[in-house]
């Protein structure tokens, strides 16, 4: 979704609130039909919502979502990398060393 991509590019540029209202569409556009779970994630880790992030993520593990494969790899991920609770999910994906 291109959303997740424009709300990470003002999170990055230092313009927060547009971030911030970005983040809203697309939880609101969520409400309606399915929204990937990276959208939201991609704008929360810009924003440095490391919480928030990974409680998405942990909902998305739960619901085997297509984004959970990826976690050990994409760059996106990279600041939740040192995160005990991101590492637990890597762990628990019983990916190869």
């Amino acid at each position: 979704m291109y959303l997740g991509v424009l709300g990470e590019a003002y999170a990055m540029g230092g313009r927060r609130s547009e971030a911030t209202k970005v983040l809203e569409e697309i939880r609101g556009v969520s409400r309606g039909r399915f929204v990937a779970a990276e959208s939201i994630v991609q704008v929360l880790v810009a924003l440095g919502e490391r919480d928030r992030a990974i409680e998405v993520l942990q909902r998305a593990f739960e619901e085997h979502n297509q984004l959970i494969p990826y976690l050990k790899v994409w760059c996106m991920f990279d600041p939740l990398r040192s995160d005990p609770r991101f590492q637990d999910l890597v762990r628990r994906m019983n990916f190869p060393p």
